[in-house]
């Protein structure tokens, strides 16, 4: 390059699969520190000049997707020897692609066999962390949201009247 000044435009197309940049702190349960980060290196000759950027997710499409979660059925017991009945679940996503800010709608199917009442359930929001690096692996899970005790005030009406047995006509029966 004769002497001068020029301004040398470029551009690069970033894959769609780029993750954002973010920094993954040690804190609490994390066993590692991290980050995910982007550098712009321009060199010329022997002299180069480093630049730092961020990456931030590109926006959603407006299609929604939906999930849901194969039904699972677990056989409810008491003191692990006394059956009580079986109860099958399954959560739905309303939309599995959700961005920053944005609400995540989700719903819980269930089927109650059991002599057991449901009355509440408990949602949680885990963020799963993975990274593999040469030789080393690590996973870190932190609870992002979590909601107790969510009260279902009419989710015992939907049960068929034979399966639903009083604590008192329960104890008459074991005797």
């Amino acid at each position: 390059i004769p002497r001068g000044v020029y301004n040398l435009p470029f551009e690069f197309v970033l894959p769609v699969s780029l993750p954002s940049s973010t920094q993954f702190p040690k804190s609490g349960g994390r066993v590692f520190a991290g980050r995910i980060q982007y550098h712009l290196r321009a060199v010329i000759g022997e002299l180069h000049v480093d630049r730092i950027f961020q990456v931030v997710a590109a926006p959603l499409p407006p299609t929604v997707v939906p999930c849901i979660s194969q039904p699972t059925t677990h056989e409810l017991k008491q003191a692990m020897v006394l059956k009580k009945g079986f109860l099958s679940f399954a959560t739905c996503l309303e939309n599995s692609r959700v961005g920053k800010g944005q609400s995540l709608k989700v719903s819980v199917a269930c089927r109650n066999d059991s002599l057991v009442d449901i009355e509440r359930v408990r949602i949680k929001l885990v963020e799963l962390i993975e990274y593999k690096a040469r030789d080393e692996t690590a996973t870190c899970k932190n609870e992002l949201l979590e909601l107790k005790d969510i009260n279902l005030p009419g989710l015992v009406k939907g049960r068929s009247k034979d399966l639903r047995m009083s604590k008192q006509r329960f104890s008459e029966t074991m005797k």
